[in-house]
């Protein structure tokens, strides 16, 4: 197969362009590796379960149930949140829920309060906190805002501490015993966090620039016309007669100096992803 200057720095400049698309492809796979979980909730959540799974603490041998694993929701606050085997966006029914009389307010941004309504804050009110009653348990649910036709509730189960949920219980005037209220709440103002989301669209935009990429690098290594170096040389000519004449030239009188060739009639560089091609006439060898 007789040598081509132009052809082989065309398959060269291709394969560069491959590495760099497979780098980048790469790097987002594990970047984003840590992040699989979220999209499988953003994506699929939230997933429906019975409220008797909160009070159901399986075995330690079995691997499912709402005790199955924790991690941090927020570094900066280490909340953690409860998981269903690798669900944590939940969703379940309950139509006899009922408030506990108590919200969380805050008098400015920094300072959060418990109170009981029909007590107002100064600032605003960051969620009402309603009672749901499973079995001879009760668990504390985090609402933005109370309805008395809610039914159907969807968030995440966040550890609080063992004296928080009993601490809605202080500040209201329902009799219950303290001991009942499960050690955590359910709380609807959590959900998929929003970087998440804005993650999501990052990497799909990454993505589709990846895949365009791979379909040309294919239509390139199946028709080496396709690429822009091919295309430079319609600049000077029949691209045909061109590539023919700077393959003779190269293969005859030419020397280089680092990673410029110089030829009777040409000048070329070598870079990562394409040649610049010059006629030397219009430049002064040195």
């Amino acid at each position: 197969m007789q040598y081509s200057f132009i052809k082989e720095n065309i398959s060269r400049c291709n394969r560069n362009f491959l590495i760099i698309n497979l780098i980048f492809t790469l790097l987002i796979i594990l970047i984003s590796k840590n992040t699989v979980n979220d999209y499988y909730n953003m994506i699929f959540g939230p997933f429906s379960v019975d409220k008797y799974v909160f009070i159901n603490k399986p075995d330690d041998q079995k691997s499912n149930g709402l005790w199955s694993k924790k991690v941090y929701l927020d570094e900066k606050t280490s909340i953690k949140r409860f998981y269903i085997d690798n669900k944590y966006y939940l969703k379940f029914d309950d139509p006899n829920t009922f408030h506990s009389g108590v919200e969380q307010v805050y008098e400015n941004s920094l300072n959060y309060k418990l109170y009981i309504n029909p007590l107002k804050p100064i600032y605003g009110t960051s969620g009402e906190y309603i009672i749901s009653s499973i079995g001879d348990k009760y668990m504390i649910i985090k609402v933005k805002k109370y309805d008395e036709n809610m039914t159907s509730f969807k968030g995440v189960v966040v550890e609080t501490g063992d004296d928080f949920p009993p601490s809605i219980i202080n500040e209201s005037d329902l009799d219950i015993d303290k001991k009942k209220v499960l050690p955590f709440i359910f709380d609807t103002t959590r959900g998929i966090e929003k970087f998440y989301y804005v993650w999501a669209l990052i990497i799909l935009s990454i993505f589709s620039v990846n895949i365009y990429n791979y379909i040309k690098i294919i239509k390139i290594k199946i028709d080496y016309r396709k690429h822009p170096i091919y295309n430079k040389l319609a600049f000077f000519g029949d691209n045909a007669c061109i590539m023919d004449q700077i393959d003779s030239e190269i293969q005859g009188s030419q020397h280089s100096k680092q990673k410029t060739i110089y030829t009777d009639s040409w000048v070329i560089w070598r870079k990562l992803l394409t040649i610049g091609i010059y006629k030397s006439s219009k430049l002064n060898k040195e």
